[in-house]
C-alpha cells in the first residue's frame, strides 16, 4: 500500500533557546514523508526552486520515498523563518517567502493517480480540491489545513472537508474553522461537515480523536530534550496514517499512538533529523514505553 502526499517542500530557518539552523528541509511534505516512510511506500507532490539542494531529495529517496512527483520550478524556493521561545508553543514569524509557490498548483504524475491513500498538507483548498480531481477514486482522504486558509478561503475549505474522511487540525485552528468555543462541540460541528474522524492536536496536551462513535486522547509523550516542535503536526500526521496504511483503519487506537511516537522523535532535533535515521526497533521501544506510561490500550 502507498500514501500520496502533496504539500510543501521547503528551506526553513529556525531558531529556538536551544540552538538556531539555517535553511534546512522543512515543509509540510517533508516531515510527513519521512515519517510515513517507516510504514509505508510514500509519494510526494510538491515543488521546489531551482536553488534547491538536490542532496535533500537524494536523502529522501535513499528512505524508499519516492519523489518523482517534486518538481523543480524557475525562482526561488519557498522560505520560512521562525523563532521561539522557551515553550517551544506557537514561533514568531519573521518571515515567510512562498516564491516559486505563489502560484503553484499540484500536479500529479500519471503513475501516482491510483494512489488509494491521500494526505493534503496545508495549502490552498482549491489546490487541495485539485489533488483530489485527479486521484481516481482514493481509499482514505486525510487533510490538514491552518488559520491563514481558514480566513482566506472558508468556502473552499467547507468543499473540501465534504471530501474528507479524517481532518488534522489544532485546537485554535478548529475553533476559528467553527466558531466554537469548546474544543467537543467544535469536533462535533466539523463531523457535521462531512469528516468521519477529526483529530484535534493540542501541542504538549498531546491529540483528541473525535467521529460519531467518541473520543480517543493520547498524551504527548514526555521528553528530556525538546529541541524544535516545527515538523510535529506533519509528522504526527505520518505516524498516524502511515500505521492505518499498514494495519488498517479498525487500528485507529494503535494508530494514534504511532502518530504521536513520531511526532515525539521529530521534535527532538532540528528539521527531519529526528526523524530520518529511526529503526523500527526504535519506534517500537517507544511504543512500547508509550503505553506503559499511560496504559491506553489492554
Amino acid at each position: 500500500m502507498t500514501i500520496l502526499v502533496a504539500g510543501m517542500i521547503g528551506l526553513d530557518t529556525i531558531e529556538t533557546p536551544f540552538g538556531a539552523v539555517e535553511d534546512v528541509l522543512g515543509g509540510s511534505a517533508a516531515y510527513f514523508a519521512v515519517a510515513a516512510s517507516h510504514f509505508s511506500d510514500v509519494r510526494v507532490v510538491a515543488a521546489v526552486g531551482e536553488d534547491f539542494d538536490g542532496d535533500y531529495l537524494k536523502r529522501m529517496e535513499g528512505m524508499g520515498i519516492d519523489t518523482a512527483g517534486v518538481r523543480v520550478l524557475p525562482g526561488r524556493t519557498s522560505r520560512w523563518r521562525g523563532k521561539y521561545g522557551y515553550d517551544l508553543a506557537e514561533p514568531e514569524t519573521l518571515a515567510n517567502d512562498l516564491n516559486v509557490l505563489e502560484d503553484y498548483r499540484p500536479f500529479i504524475p500519471e503513475h501516482y493517480r491510483d494512489t488509494e491513500y491521500v494526505f493534503l498538507a496545508h495549502m490552498d483548498p482549491e489546490a487541495q480540491l485539485g489533488v483530489l480531481e485527479q486521484i481516481a477514486g482514493p481509499n482514505i482522504v486525510t487533510a490538514n489545513t491552518i488559520n491563514y486558509w481558514i480566513q482566506k478561503n472558508p468556502g473552499g475549505l467547507k468543499k473540501l472537508l465534504n471530501r474528507v474522511d479524517i481532518l488534522i487540525i489544532n485546537d485554535s485552528d478548529l475553533r476559528e474553522l467553527t466558531a466554537e468555543p469548546g474544543i467537543s462541540n467544535a469536533a462535533r460541528a466539523t463531523l457535521d461537515m462531512g469528516p468521519e474522524y477529526v483529530i484535534v492536536k493540542r501541542g504538549v496536551h498531546g491529540a483528541l480523536m473525535f467521529s460519531h462513535h467518541g473520543i480517543i486522547w493520547t498524551p504527548s509523550y514526555p521528553l528530556e530534550n525538546s529541541v524544535d516542535p516545527t515538523g510535529g503536526r506533519d509528522a504526527f500526521a505520518g505516524g498516524f496514517l502511515g500505521h492505518i496504511v499498514k494495519e488498517g483503519i479498525d487500528n485507529y487506537k494503535r494508530s494514534i499512538v504511532y502518530g504521536a511516537v513520531l511526532a515525539s522523535f521529530a521534535i527532538e532535533d532540528f528539521s527531519v533529523e529526528g526523524l530520518m535515521p529511526l529503526t523500527s526497533a526504535e519506534i517500537g521501544h517507544r511504543f512500547s514505553a508509550f503505553l506503559n506510561l499511560c496504559k491506553l490500550i489492554t
